[in-house]
């Protein structure tokens, strides 16, 4: 029974120091490469800058027993470093490991802190697996990002892109209000990367903001999402049916057949904004109240988003799509 004890004692206590610490290695490394810190997340609570303070707040989270590190690059891209931001937390679950391994092997193999120390070497070994290994595009973990950043110069070109988009929106910054070329193809050429078509989703959720209805189908109808995420897959394909069923835009969709993908992304534990795009496709698949149900669970979310500025700008997405699917 001590043993049993021990062991869930110990695996509590490295887990709510490993991740913190392996964010903290994001945030170190990051700060050294010339990036800037939009907001900082460990369990339920949150750190952000708020008009110009340093503000710290609970939030609520379909994942409360995480940490999140965002930062954005403060430098001009042909300065852009990936690498040491990305790796930082591994790295440092790396030490720990290894901290816990020599210690392991120095006690008595039959003693109660020999158990502490191999569930802090158990555990932190499984961060650097599982943040490390590039398993997949759903994850998005350090090293699909690495993997991803590193097929070429368009690639690297497009993690700068996406790091400063959603940067500027945790700021609370809208895609309308960014400059058109934040979202503009590195060298003119297509995207050859996970995060070359999340630029050219984002570039169509920013023609559709400015009104540009039709380039904004048009591009949106451009993307590969087997490429994506299923939650943007589920994005573009929500905006998709959208336009299809309502303005006559883009690709033809049977009105009575949603896309298996499309009911996946609805059914998901996804971000405020995506599940304004799963209330539209409600909308449109001719179930209003489910839609507004959505919505109205969406708005119950907003205090889990990750700074003022990205509660400011979901609510007033809420509110106009409110207003879309009246």
């Amino acid at each position: 029974m001590d043993y049993m004890l021990v062991s869930l004692a110990a695996t509590i206590v490295f887990a709510a120091v490993s991740i913190p610490l392996h964010e903290l290695g994001h945030l170190f490394f990051g700060r050294l490469t010339g990036y800037r810190l939009v907001m900082f997340r460990f369990f339920v609570w949150v750190i952000y800058r708020d008009e110009g303070r340093w503000t710290i707040r609970t939030c609520r989270t379909g994942m409360p027993l995480t940490a999140q590190c965002q930062m954005i690059p403060d430098v001009s891209e042909d300065r852009f470093r990936f690498g040491w931001y990305n790796a930082g937390g591994v790295i440092v679950n790396v030490i720990l490991a290894m901290i816990c391994f020599t210690v392991w092997a120095v006690v008595d193999i039959t003693s109660l802190w020999a158990i502490v120390w191999f569930v802090g070497l158990v555990i932190n070994t499984a961060l650097v697996i599982v943040n490390g290994v590039p398993i997949s595009k759903e994850l998005m973990t350090d090293g699909w990002n690495m993997k991803e950043a590193m097929r070429s110069d368009v690639s690297r070109g497009d993690l700068y892109r996406v790091f400063r988009i959603t940067g500027a929106q945790a700021d609370g910054v809208t895609s309308a209000e960014m400059p058109a070329e934040w979202f503009d193809a590195p060298g003119g050429k297509p995207p050859d990367s996970t995060f070359g078509w999340v630029r050219v989703m984002m570039s169509a959720d920013r023609l559709a903001a400015i009104g540009d209805r039709e380039e904004a189908v048009a591009t949106y109808a451009s993307i590969d999402v087997s490429r994506l995420p299923r939650f943007y897959a589920g994005n573009v394909l929500a905006e998709l049916w959208y336009a299809q069923l309502v303005y006559g835009l883009g690709p033809q969709i049977d009105p009575n057949r949603m896309p298996k993908p499309l009911k996946a992304f609805m059914k998901m534990t996804i971000p405020t904004a995506f599940r304004l795009k799963a209330a539209i496709a409600a909308f449109v698949h001719h179930d209003p109240l489910e839609a507004h149900a959505m919505l109205d669970r969406a708005r119950a979310a907003l205090p889990g988003a990750g700074s003022e500025g990205l509660i400011v700008m979901e609510r007033a997405e809420i509110d106009e799509l409110m207003t879309r699917i009246q």
